[in-house]
């Protein structure tokens, strides 16, 4: 059952297995029967309480892997044999998975000084199609410490010094892959901050990858991401890359990016769209999912599910459990061409006075890169 905590003044959480198991869960053309099994029982070895759980979901016809991610709040006193439940002490022998049970035992402690700076992690699986084993988890750390308090409509202050970010992550990438952050990414990672109207939302540590990939992911009006690419020396065609997204996702003024910072930029750009609720209404999700359905990109069955979804947000559970399901896309451009997209589909529990308002909501959590942003 959902539970509120005493430091968490309306943020609910849940085990991730009867999340999933809830009467809103299932969406069988995004994920059928036997692909969500066995994603249902790894969640099950996850039995702590989370704020949100999400579905990766590619959209191209015929392309049925799905990914799990769940969203975990701080404030805990936990050791590392418990943040991430049975899953967790079933792995914790093995390096990588040590070093990222350690990090989040120590950002759970109420005292620890990594709380104020990470409002909430994202522990995602990229999980195999063969499904022999459990991948070691990427990790996508929310560093926009104001990122509740926008939320709730509250002001907020400054944005944290671009310093202290490049610190954070450095001390993060340390703690979980072992080892230095390049010299490369530290550079691309600065020139990132550096310009005018950039929200860094999250720093990534994929991994699972050989060698691990570090990712920052940001937020920035599309009237100036042509400048940022530039900035960036990305290799791909910046002003072709922006005029696809204006086509494709006309009334969105910003848009997210997720960097792949090490081992290096290439000619691929990942953009999140319609994270916004005042950029993202049912005409403008429906029109750019027809857009993708035109084109081949995603299958009219899945696109579907997902405009099913927007006009059914809010699910009772006959046991009780309220969730409410919310999404967002990501389009890989490579180029200037559309070469995959994804759906990110979260599903919240909710007090039944949020989850009357979940129409609206203005975050949509999502998958191995933590809720996304206002």
């Amino acid at each position: 059952m959902s539970r509120l905590g005493p430091h968490r003044e309306g943020l609910y959480e849940a085990l991730p297995g009867r999340i999933l198991r809830s009467r809103g869960a299932p969406l069988q053309a995004l994920i059928d029967d036997r692909t969500r099994e066995p994603i249902v029982a790894l969640a099950d070895e996850l039995d702590v309480p989370v704020h949100a759980v999400c579905y990766e979901c590619r959209l191209r016809r015929g392309d049925d892997r799905v990914d799990l991610a769940v969203c975990l709040l701080p404030m805990r006193t936990l050791c590392a044999y418990d943040v991430l439940g049975a899953l967790g002490r079933r792995h914790i022998a093995v390096p990588a998975w040590r070093r990222c049970l350690e990090l989040l035992a120590a950002w759970s402690h109420p005292a620890s000084e990594y709380a104020a700076q990470i409002p909430f992690a994202c522990v995602a699986f990229d999980l195999p199609g063969d499904r022999a084993g459990v991948p070691v988890p990427a990790m996508s750390l929310c560093i926009d410490r104001a990122f509740f308090t926008r939320l709730r409509g509250l002001p907020s202050g400054p944005a944290a010094p671009a310093a202290d970010l490049l610190a954070l992550a450095k001390d993060c990438h340390r703690r979980l892959c072992g080892d230095a952050l390049p010299a490369r990414s530290l550079r691309l990672l600065t020139r990132c901050l550096s310009g005018d109207g950039v929200l860094a939302k999250h720093v990534s540590f994929m991994l699972a990858r050989t060698p691990a990939a570090f990712k920052l992911d940001l937020r920035i009006a599309v009237d100036r991401l042509a400048a940022l690419l530039r900035r960036i020396e990305w290799p791909g065609p910046a002003d072709a890359a922006v005029e696809r997204i204006r086509a494709l996702a006309p009334r969105q003024q910003h848009v997210q990016l997720n960097l792949v910072l090490a081992p290096g930029l290439d000619a691929s750009l990942e953009v999140e769209l319609l994270t916004h609720a005042a950029e993202a209404g049912s005409e403008e999700r429906a029109a750019v999912l027809q857009q993708l359905v035109d084109g081949g990109h995603c299958d009219p069955a899945k696109a579907e599910a997902l405009r099913a979804s927007s006009r059914h947000p809010v699910v009772r559970d006959p046991d009780g459990l309220i969730v409410a399901r919310n999404w967002y896309l990501k389009v890989k451009l490579d180029g200037d061409r559309i070469a995959e997209t994804k759906a990110y589909l979260g599903l919240l529990p909710r007090a039944w006075a949020q989850a009357r308002s979940a129409i609206d909501v203005h975050e949509t959590p999502p998958g191995g890169q933590g809720l996304a942003g206002a």
